[in-house]
């Protein structure tokens, strides 16, 4: 564990000198040897091999479509049909994430997906209540 911990800061630019030196400490204390090592190796045991600007870019994506979901029906629906359309869907999916968000966490599954659209609910009203609020603010 030792020669590997101190190849690695080797490759990460510390000097020979500067490595043994470390490799000396680190060799008096095993704990922290550990500790070093686990920490050198997490960012390789990922497997999906994407760094933070590549899920940096697929949460863009995610947060477009999750936010164009909503406005689709009102662009391809008369005014009376796309709300319930609108909200339908929105709330399948807050289920859906909900649902998601349980198996993904090993919660219950009814207690996450109440949580879930009652966050949404709540997302929901505060942008009305912001716009209505800005529309008057403004003569609107």
């Amino acid at each position: 564990m030792l020669e590997r911990v101190t190849d690695r800061l080797r490759e990460a630019g510390l000097s020979p000198d500067r490595a043994g030196a470390m490799a000396k400490l680190l060799g008096s204390d095993p704990e922290t040897l550990k500790c070093l090592a686990s920490a050198l190796d997490a960012p390789q045991d990922r497997a999906d091999g994407q760094g933070p600007p590549a899920q940096s870019l697929w949460m863009l994506v995610a947060d477009f479509l999750a936010a164009a979901i909503p406005i689709v029906p009102f662009v391809l629906m008369p005014v009376r049909q796309d709300r319930v359309v609108s909200g339908t869907v929105t709330l399948l999916l807050l289920i859906g994430l909900g649902v998601g968000r349980a198996r993904n966490g090993g919660r219950g599954i009814v207690r996450t997906v109440v949580e879930t659209v009652s966050i949404g609910v709540a997302a929901a009203l505060a942008g009305v209540a912001i716009g209505v609020a800005i529309a008057r603010a403004f003569g609107g």
